[in-house]
């Protein structure tokens, strides 16, 4: 078994190794587990050929020093406040809660929470149904240094790294994103694809995670407010309402309410939401809607289309069943 090493210059050696055409090698730690079977996780280590790897949750030094992904499965399960490297935390079926000393974030399959390095959070699963989680913590400094990479021209990447540091904004993130399907991508494959493959993988999914950042801090710098403090905390406020409706989708929100929620002008939060955001508050819960009904559809076989119609905030199901087609091209009973 390879040591793992720290890789804060992990998107670095990969550059280099491309442009002489070599393998590259870089150090990615894997952890899986069933959350009912960690006892016995824990006293288990394997070495993945050509890339270090071990399955020993209890090794806290990989996380920070190595990429390392966390799956599992149970109906109910809770990790005490921890504290991590950077991460994207995803649900594959079922919902789980992950707290932070300021937030509470409820994630089901058709979202994602990005967590800050250093960032103390727990988690809880508690429900009839199994939960499955799939969670990657990316090395650190790997994702900060894609984000630097992205924001300067090659003279300067040539000549000088500079100041990679990079703060991510902790978010729920629709997983019909670019960086939810690279999230799920990744979730499928994780457990067939070797080491060296999967540790590409992540590579690429910080990659687009470091893009997606800069593009919300773009969508930003669109608010008319000339002082960075003033649109950071019009930022902050749009999306404590984005995550109000995120937790109770079913609600027929108002615009007045959604100012509360923001603590903003109703208009002005209308206005605020289209800068940021590229449409209108209406339109997000239709969109949001229609793709939870969707993940609901994929990953609870159990329910009826008319379930999910009346889970997601609809009252008609020939309506619901309208607006689907128009948004998928294909009904909500052909399940997909």
């Amino acid at each position: 078994m390879h040591e793992a090493r720290p890789i804060g210059s992990a998107l670095t050696r990969l550059w280099l190794a491309e442009a002489v055409g070599l393998a590259p090698m870089p150090s990615c730690a894997v952890y899986f587990g069933d959350a009912r079977r960690l006892a016995v996780v824990r006293e288990t280590a394997r070495a993945i050929p050509g890339v270090a790897a071990v399955i020993n949750p209890t090794d806290l030094s990989a996380f920070g020093s190595s990429h390392v992904v966390m799956s599992g499965r149970s109906r109910r399960h809770f990790t005490a406040p921890f504290t991590g490297a950077l991460s994207i935390k995803g649900i594959v079926r079922g919902l789980g809660t992950w707290s932070t000393p300021d937030s509470r974030f409820d994630l089901r399959s058709d979202t994602l929470l990005t967590l800050n390095d250093g960032q103390q959070y727990s988690l809880e699963i508690d429900g009839e149904d199994e939960t499955e989680t799939f969670c990657v913590f990316f090395a650190r400094g790997s994702v900060e240094a894609a984000a630097y990479v992205l924001q300067h021209d090659d003279a300067t990447l040539l000549d000088h790294e500079g100041d990679q540091r990079f703060g991510f904004r902790e978010e729920l993130t629709a997983a019909t994103t670019v960086l939810g399907e690279a999230w799920e991508r990744l979730a499928r494959s994780a457990g067939s694809i070797s080491g060296v493959d999967l540790s590409w993988e992540i590579e690429r999914l910080g990659s687009i995670l470091a893009r997606h950042a800069l593009n919300e801090r773009v969508r930003s710098n669109k608010l008319g407010s000339t002082k960075v403090a003033t649109r950071q905390e019009i930022w902050r406020r749009v999306r404590r309402a984005m995550d109000e409706i995120e937790a109770d989708l079913a609600n027929d929100w108002t615009l007045a309410e959604l100012g509360r929620a923001a603590c903003m002008a109703p208009h002005h939060f209308q206005r605020c939401f289209l800068q940021l955001r590229g449409e209108t508050p209406r339109r997000y819960i239709a969109r949001r809607r229609l793709e939870r009904a969707q993940a609901l559809l994929r990953s609870h076989g159990t329910m009826s289309v008319t379930e999910v119609c009346l889970a997601v905030g609809y009252t008609s199901l020939g309506s619901f069943s309208t607006s689907f087609a128009k948004q998928f091209g294909y009904p909500p009973s052909d399940r997909r």
